[in-house]
């Protein structure tokens, strides 16, 4: 897993917001009408989240106002917002001139004897949205025979139904109703903005929809539209459009409209057996490490850590529900595997004892084993510097494995990992075989000022798997294709939520009263 941070750190220095942006070029005419309309007059859609919107505070937000600032900045002049921010006000007061620029509109040649166009800078798609337990809508297509949801005025509203006339249309006034409409069951279906649907489901909560499909992917693209009688200003705002970085612009899409939400759409090639199999067992019993941080941990009652949101994402895209029994501790969990009564691991390492009872997916998370001592003890430089000296591991972990498949180490074996740091803080083991990040995080949470990490057992990271049970082979084929289907940069977004958060767990106080009587 380390070998990520390296790209992350990149990554986040190139697509900074607010990094400064280069002047771009100016003629001598559209320097002159700059320098006499000193600030420019732009109207803002405010219903038309998340390019546009009035939020809580009675502040303009969104990914348009977020553009324009970025071109006011190069062309060294100041924004005003117009007060009117309903659409069919403010298109009336900018074709009578009242404003400079209307920073969303659709190029239609209607429009063009008032103003001038940029080119394109929002790219929306339309997307089928059903209710998460539909599985019997999975393309347009199938929505002939079904009621559906669409908001009067809504121009592929009307071509939707010239497409399939045996929909029973449903007519409501706006996206959120269409949404609240399916979410109820009052309708089987709706099609909205991509970036609309995103912004109510999450703000409203509305945790009960899927999007299935993309029915149009570039939908009546938005450009900036600026009035006719000011040209040199509709031209000096499209060089500087055209100036800022993509990076930049990709930065700013993914702030309002996170790329995991278009990738729940992409097709997972699921077989015909793979699709059955999910509907016959829509629910998978899944067991985590509860002390396994930043991989996997237990706060609250709740499944946290790396692997939460790798299986949070899986639930959209396969359709499945893992359950967790929060109560289990990792012993325990490994019993019920080995007995049948747990379907699927999340964060697990390869080893023989393993291997008899569970199947692994692909790698998909690494880190380093490694070796933890006291501060003051001997220098170590690696396992084989271990013999004849007492040595800890955590009981059922791959450490464990590790160290009887391994070695010739007679290792003490320790129910937690907390417990194994405890005694290694106490003086009753010399050395510690562990996972890094998990066993860093304890050691800083426990407060073991006398320990360390010392060593690498090699400079090789060990990989981390999802593992079903042996008779789950179908499971293992749909986890592996649901893991392909999330995309590097999401991955490294993932790493880099949890590597930040501050964890707090509940710290077995009586095993460190054990070790200090």
């Amino acid at each position: 897993m380390s070998r990520l941070f390296p790209t992350l750190c990149a990554v986040l220095a190139l697509l900074s917001p607010s990094q400064a942006l280069s002047k771009v070029e100016l003629t001598a005419e559209e320097s002159t009408w700059l320098k006499r309309n000193p600030a420019i007059r732009v109207a803002f859609d405010g219903s038309f989240p998340p390019y546009s919107f009035v939020n809580e505070q009675g502040v303009l937000e969104g990914y348009s106002v977020d553009v324009l600032n970025l071109v006011a900045q190069q062309l060294d002049t100041k924004i005003l917002q117009h007060g009117e921010t309903q659409w069919e006000r403010l298109f009336t007061q900018a074709k009578q001139g009242e404003v400079d620029v209307v920073a969303t509109m659709v190029d239609r040649p209607a429009r063009r004897p008032w103003f001038h166009f940029t080119a394109p800078y929002i790219h929306k798609s339309l997307v089928l949205i059903t209710e998460s337990d539909n599985s019997d809508i999975r393309e347009t297509k199938d929505l002939r025979h079904r009621k559906v949801a669409l908001v009067k005025g809504y121009q592929h509203a009307d071509t939707l139904l010239e497409e399939h006339p045996s929909i029973e249309a449903l007519w409501v006034n706006d996206m959120l109703d269409a949404l609240n409409t399916v979410a109820t069951g009052n309708a089987q279906a709706t099609i909205g903005f991509i970036g609309a649907a995103h912004f109510y489901r999450t703000k409203f909560l509305i945790s009960n929809l899927k999007f299935r499909a993309i029915y149009d992917k570039n939908s009546a693209p938005e450009r900036m539209a600026i009035r006719k009688s000011a040209l040199p200003l509709a031209t000096a705002m499209n060089k500087a459009l055209a100036n800022i970085p993509e990076a930049q612009l990709q930065a700013l899409r993914e702030k309002w409209l996170p790329s995991e939400v278009l990738n729940d759409i992409k097709p997972i090639p699921l077989t015909q057996q793979e699709r059955d199999w999910i509907k016959r067992h829509p629910s998978v019993k899944l067991a985590i490490d509860p002390e396994f941080a930043p991989f996997e941990y237990i706060e609250n009652n709740q499944h946290k850590g790396i692997t939460s949101d790798y299986v949070r994402l899986l639930e959209r895209r396969l359709g499945l529900k893992f359950t967790v029994d929060t109560q289990l501790n990792w012993n325990q969990a490994i019993d019920k595997a080995q007995r049948g009564e747990i379907d699927i691991f999340s964060a697990v390492a390869k080893n023989q004892a393993r291997e008899s009872y569970l199947l692994f997916s692909d790698a998909y998370l690494n880190f380093h084993r490694v070796i933890v001592t006291e501060k003051n003890h001997p220098f170590i430089s690696g396992i084989q510097d271990l013999s004849g000296k007492r040595i800890g591991v955590q009981a059922n972990s791959s450490h464990y494995g590790y160290v009887i498949e391994e070695t010739e180490l007679s290792p003490i074996v320790y129910n937690s990992l907390q417990e194994s740091l405890l005694a290694l803080s106490g003086g009753e083991i010399d050395a510690f075989i562990g996972n890094v990040a998990a066993s860093t995080y304890w050691i800083r949470k426990l407060n073991l000022t006398n320990v360390r990490v010392a060593a690498p057992i090699s400079r090789e990271t060990q990989n981390l798997h999802f593992a079903v049970r042996k008779d789950l082979p179908t499971l293992l084929s749909i986890i592996n294709k649901g893991l392909a289907n999330i995309s590097e940069p999401e991955r490294i977004k993932i790493a880099e939520r949890w590597m930040n958060i501050d964890y707090q767990f509940d710290i077995n106080y009586d095993l460190i009263a054990e070790i200090t009587i």
